[in-house]
């Protein structure tokens, strides 16, 4: 295992590098300048270029290239344009509500979405399944920004069952009012997660209950329950772990849409917001960040297929 995780981190390196790389230059062609967005349009241009001078803009940009590659081993991932502040403290300041979002939201699509494929598996065909999977069909089309609104206005404004707008910390309220704050956010992401999972569970189901074994163990006289949910659901469930660990990933970027409509100040907004100043440095400090949790899920991922399915060998 110690030797799996090492060559893991190991090649994670170079990926992290073009990560790295990629988000630096496409940073510097998004039209705008950090300079003149922070003195404003009507600033004089002898101070525009002096600011500019001081933040480094002005040296080539494989001078800023190799230098912001040079902090960044050395722990310095530079201070924000807009406040001044670490870029990684911003970070850290804003990841408690992205957290629970996705804590949440990955709870809420396991405990339903995994179910609602397995059902939908064992009752192929039937009006059950049909039903099943149209609901999760509307769930993949609908915007996760339109499912957002619906939810703020019925289950928050006319309802009044939870906030709609802002965050408090669980310092300040505690874990339950936390979470209540972070409870639409979560299901509008959850209600195209589940889809996904289910849609993923039943076709990962089903060719596992079409198998030569399964169908073995049915002729032996197994009872059909223990085949189905001793025999067959083990089996299944291993490709359905990848996909919950790749949707995790991806939620990430849904967590910005549902932040910015909710208005909550987690890491997702911060990343919106700093595009929208073309605030470089942290930019780049969030995509680094969501691109090490990406690289940390993969490798849980293999863990989990390991532990679920014996036989795979981690190389």
């Amino acid at each position: 295992m110690l030797k799996f995780l090492t060559k893991r981190i190991i090649s994670a390196i170079p990926v992290l590098m073009i990560v790295v790389m990629i988000i630096f230059f496409l940073m510097r062609v998004v039209p705008g300048d950090p300079a003149l967005m922070i003195l404003g349009k009507d600033a004089d241009p002898g101070a525009v270029e002096r600011l500019r001078e001081t933040m480094g803009l002005n040296d080539p940009l494989l001078v800023q290239f190799v230098r912001y590659v040079k902090d960044i081993f050395t722990g310095n991932w530079g201070d924000s344009f807009y406040n001044s502040l670490p870029v990684f403290q911003n970070i850290v300041t804003r990841l408690e509500p992205t957290v629970l979002i996705m804590v949440f939201t990955v709870l809420i699509s396991v405990v339903f979405g995994v179910p609602i494929g397995i059902i939908g598996a064992v009752r192929r065909n039937s009006i059950l399944d049909y039903s099943l999977m149209t609901v999760s069909v509307l769930g993949l089309s609908i915007p996760i920004f339109w499912t957002s609104m619906m939810l703020a206005f019925y289950l928050g404004a006319i309802k009044g069952w939870f906030p709609v707008i802002g965050y408090k910390p669980i310092a300040e309220v505690g874990f339950l009012q936390s979470l209540r704050y972070v409870a639409l956010p979560s299901l509008a992401l959850g209600f195209q997660s589940i889809a996904s999972i289910a849609r993923y569970t039943r076709s990962t189901m089903l060719d596992v209950l079409g198998s030569d074994y399964i169908r073995t163990a049915r002729a032996k006289g197994l009872k059909i329950g223990k085949v189905r949910y001793k025999h067959a659901l083990k089996n299944a469930l291993a490709p359905v772990v990848t996909h919950v660990g790749i949707n995790i990933a991806s939620l990430l970027g849904g967590a910005t849409v549902c932040e910015t409509v909710f208005n909550i100040n987690g890491m997702g907004k911060l990343a919106y917001d700093s595009i929208v100043r073309r605030d470089y440095p942290q930019v780049q400090a969030v995509v680094l960040v969501v691109a090490i949790i990406y690289v940390v899920i993969n490798i849980l991922i293999d863990i989990a297929y390991k532990a679920l399915d014996p036989r795979i060998e981690l190389n």
